[in-house]
């Protein structure tokens, strides 16, 4: 593209980013996110949460949180994005610690807090959050029943209903 004198636009990272994450392409990533430097798409929002999923999908957090810090403007998305990345690369700790930073939270945040305790058998944790959501959908309930079905102590699985 670039060697034909067409320029990559905010639109263009984005989707070259899910193509390295698709294929777990960590060399590609790093590769394109030198270009966004170079071409000077750093600060843009979209470009950035693409990044952050983009390494967190590639397993590298750090460079995930990396690019979520340096971001001067987040939004629900970019919060979300570095919450997933750490909970879906078994860093639940780091992955709470952003959790209790943020101010506004959705279905999706919740989801992925409780969804990570369940993967990790700590239903504690998952139950605590589950009664502390504002509201609740069939991800939520899905996510409880399943943790309860695996919990060794037996939970009855009525308790969540």
């Amino acid at each position: 593209m670039i060697a034909k004198w067409v320029l990559p636009n905010h639109y263009t990272f984005p989707l070259v980013a899910k193509v390295c994450a698709d294929i777990g392409s960590l060399r590609g990533a790093q590769k394109v996110h030198a270009l966004i430097v170079k071409f000077g798409f750093e600060l843009d929002l979209f470009v950035r949460n693409s990044f952050i999923r983009c390494y967190s999908v590639c397993g590298r957090t750090s460079d995930a949180r990396m690019v979520f810090d340096n971001g001067f403007v987040l939004d629900l998305v970019s919060w979300n994005s570095m919450i997933d990345g750490y909970v879906k690369n078994g860093e639940l700790g780091l992955a709470r610690e952003i959790f209790d930073e943020m101010y506004d939270r959705d279905i999706f945040t919740w989801n992925s807090m409780i969804s990570g305790y369940v993967g990790v058998g700590d239903m504690d944790a998952a139950r605590r959050l589950f009664e502390k959501m504002p509201s609740r959908d069939v991800v939520s309930w899905n996510c409880m029943i399943d943790g309860i079905r695996k919990d060794k102590r037996c939970f009855n699985g009525s308790q969540v209903f």
